[in-house]
């Protein structure tokens, strides 16, 4: 069970470093920011793993969920960073803006390009 709880607290840890950098001014991508985060302190949980367990199951099962954990983080994240709805209710937290903005912000051809 040490191995479960343990990945899931290292989790936790690794998202809030990372919502504390994200805060910095730092020319990082936000996505490649978390990969840092999280594999520094995936590296120091194998090493406490290792240092407990050796190479038995329970080393396995805390970095494959620790793993795991980060991988959905990171799917979520960029889905989430992707999604019109997001990207719009953050520009309307922002400033005002009136529809003709909003269209030309989303217009088909810039979607486009910003996608390719």
């Amino acid at each position: 069970m040490l191995p479960l709880f343990g990945a899931l607290s290292v989790f936790v840890g690794a998202v809030v470093v990372h919502a504390i950098i994200c805060r910095l001014p730092l020319s990082l991508n936000v996505v490649f920011r978390f990969v840092i985060v999280g594999g520094v302190l995936g590296l120091v949980w194998m090493w406490w793993l290792y240092g407990n367990f050796g190479l038995a199951p329970q080393f396995w099962a805390g970095v494959l969920v620790y793993g795991l954990c980060c991988e959905l983080y990171v799917f979520l994240f960029t889905l989430a960073m992707s999604s019109i709805s997001a990207n719009l209710l953050v520009s309307l937290s922002r400033r005002a803006m009136t529809a003709a903005e909003i269209e030309q912000l989303y217009d088909s051809r810039s979607m486009d390009g910003c996608r390719a």
